[in-house]
């Protein structure tokens, strides 16, 4: 068995935006979301939800970004994950909730003329399933 120690250093140098704020280490923001259930089950859904507007809740899913001016990023990431279409997006709140609190940002699935970009993938191929 093979233990691994993690020890988070903290650069006070490094504590600013441009350095991300040392990873997030120097980061005292509010983690928790006090009100999970809720803002996992209104993630996204178009409506601010001030109590869910924050980094332990995942900024609401970016609901209210229209109120403030806030500097967003573009982008976008791909992933191959180990479960059906159809199981993922039954399961797509909770996993784009936990995901913006691990990353302190709003994630949401991409559309394509109204339909998410999700699809089942061959890795033999290393193309989607049709």
């Amino acid at each position: 068995m093979v233990s691994l120690v993690f020890v988070l250093l903290v650069s006070k140098a490094c504590n600013n935006e441009e350095c991300l704020f040392d990873g997030f280490d120097c980061d005292k923001s509010e983690e928790r979301c006090s009100m999970k259930e809720f803002c996992v089950k209104n993630y996204n859904n178009g409506r601010c939800d001030e109590q869910c507007n924050f980094v332990g809740c995942g900024w609401d899913g970016d609901n209210c970004v229209a109120k403030k001016n806030n500097n967003l990023l573009s982008g976008e990431v791909i992933m191959i994950l180990l479960i059906s279409p159809a199981e993922f997006l039954d399961r797509a709140q909770l996993f784009l909730f936990t995901l913006s609190q691990k990353l302190h940002a709003s994630v949401r699935i991409m559309v394509r003329d109204e339909r998410p970009l999700i699809y089942s993938w061959n890795s033999e191929s290393g193309s989607p399933n049709p």
